[in-house]
C-alpha cells in the first residue's frame, strides 16, 4: 500500500485530468474577453506593429491595420478550433493531446508547448523591465533594468502561484487598465504628437 501522501498526489493528478462541469468552471465569456484583451494588447504586439510603419517598415496605417486584422482573425480561428473541446466539455489540453499523440506522445506535445512559453515569459519580462527603466529615468533620472526584471519575475510567479483564480481577476483588471492606457496613447499621438492619420492612410 502506498503512503497517504502518495495516494493524495495520485488522486490530485487524476482530478486535474477530469472534465470540469459547467457549474465549476472559473472562466466565463467576460473573463475570456478580458484575458484576450490583456494577452493581445502587450508591448510585444506594439513592437511588431511598429515594424510595419515608417521609418522601420514601408506600410501605411491602413495596410498595417489590415495586416493586424487579418493575422488576428487567422489566429482567432486557430485558437477557437484548438480550444473548442476544452471550452465545450472542460477537457484539459493534455487530455486532448492524447487523442492525436497518444499517452506518452502528449507529454512531448506539452513540452513543445511549454518551451516557447518559458522564453516568451523571459522576453516579456525583459521588455517590461526596459519600459520601466525608460519611465523611471524620464521621471526620476534613475533606472535599473535587472531590478525591474527580477520584480517582474516575482510578480508573475506570485500571480501564477495563487492559481487560475488570481490570473482571472488580474487579467480582468488589467484589461481595463490596458485599454485606458491605449486610448490615452492614441490621444497623445493624434492631438499632441502631430500624427496626421489622413496623410498616412
Amino acid at each position: 500500500m502506498g503512503s497517504p501522501t502518495s495516494e493524495l498526489t495520485q488522486n490530485s493528478k487524476r482530478d486535474s485530468m477530469n472534465p470540469i462541469p459547467d457549474n465549476e468552471r472559473i472562466f466565463g465569456l467576460p473573463s475570456y474577453i478580458a484575458m484576450w484583451i490583456s494577452s493581445m494588447v502587450v508591448i510585444q504586439i506594439f513592437i511588431v506593429g511598429q515594424s510595419f510603419l515608417p521609418p522601420v517598415g514601408s506600410l501605411n496605417v491602413f495596410q498595417a491595420l489590415s495586416v493586424a486584422v487579418i493575422s488576428g482573425m487567422i489566429l482567432w480561428v486557430m485558437f477557437v478550433l484548438n480550444s473548442k473541446p476544452g471550452i465545450r466539455h472542460g477537457i484539459p489540453f493534455i487530455v486532448q493531446a492524447r487523442a492525436a499523440f497518444g499517452y506518452k506522445g502528449a507529454r512531448i506535445a506539452s513540452l513543445i508547448r511549454v518551451i516557447p512559453a518559458v522564453f516568451w515569459y523571459g522576453i516579456g519580462s525583459w521588455i517590461g523591465a526596459s519600459a520601466m527603466v525608460f519611465i523611471t529615468e524620464t521621471i526620476w533620472g534613475w533606472g535599473n533594468i535587472w531590478l525591474f526584471f527580477i520584480l517582474f519575475q516575482i510578480a508573475q510567479t506570485t500571480i501564477a502561484y495563487f492559481g487560475i483564480k488570481s490570473i482571472k481577476w488580474f487579467d480582468s483588471i488589467l484589461s481595463v487598465v490596458v485599454l485606458g492606457f491605449l486610448i490615452y496613447i492614441v490621444y497623445q499621438l493624434i492631438q499632441l504628437g502631430g500624427l496626421n492619420l489622413s496623410a498616412n492612410w
